[in-house]
């Protein structure tokens, strides 16, 4: 992840300290290049909606990364993905979720969903809220927009993503937790 970033001129601003290993990473979701970035310097195995699967050049980068799959209008599949998390987190694995659910412009903020923080609190395991922020709006995927047409305008011209790491979290309550969380993002 890290040379793909160099070889696209991506300079990854990071603030804080890394997190450690076995962590539950929160992060906003602005871009697709959230993904890449947080590969490069805060990996683990990635929470992702099943469509995702299907997209070109994503899809299987994402099944070779190893993400759990949800689809989320689906009971039992969230019910699958929210096991498969707590076995990863029981096994000291890191994980990484967008609890918003979605990419938003820095304007329309989602709460955080909390279905992946009560498991968190269920194992007893910590999370670390991280912000990504892109200096030009311009630099943000906009939902709508083909993922094609991003990577071509994003590509095209150097751009810097800065990267907050929060402090380590931990609460037995997985909606005070999420709480948290957001307000450090």
């Amino acid at each position: 992840a890290r040379d793909l970033l160099k070889a696209a001129e991506i300079e990854v601003i990071v603030e804080g300290t890394p997190p450690p290993w076995g962590v539950m990473h929160v992060s906003n979701h602005r871009s697709f290049m959230d993904i890449i970035v947080l590969m490069g310097y805060a990996p683990g195995t990635f929470l992702s909606k099943a469509e995702v699967a299907d997209w070109p050049i994503i899809g299987p980068a994402a099944k070779l990364a190893s993400t759990v799959f949800v689809k989320r209008e689906i009971k039992d599949s969230r019910l699958a993905a929210r096991e498969t998390l707590r076995e990863l987190l029981e096994e000291g694995a890191s994980i990484t979720i967008f609890p918003e659910g979605t990419t938003r412009s820095p304007l329309d903020e989602l709460a955080f969903r909390t279905g992946s923080f009560e498991v968190a609190a269920e194992t007893k395991s910590k999370i670390v809220p991280i912000a990504v922020e892109y200096p030009r709006v311009s630099d943000a995927w906009i939902n709508g927009e083909p993922v094609g047409a991003y990577y071509r305008r994003v590509f095209d011209r150097p751009m810097t993503v800065h990267m907050r790491i929060g402090p380590v979290m931990e609460h037995e309550d997985g909606k005070k937790l999420a709480k948290m969380a957001e307000d450090w993002v």
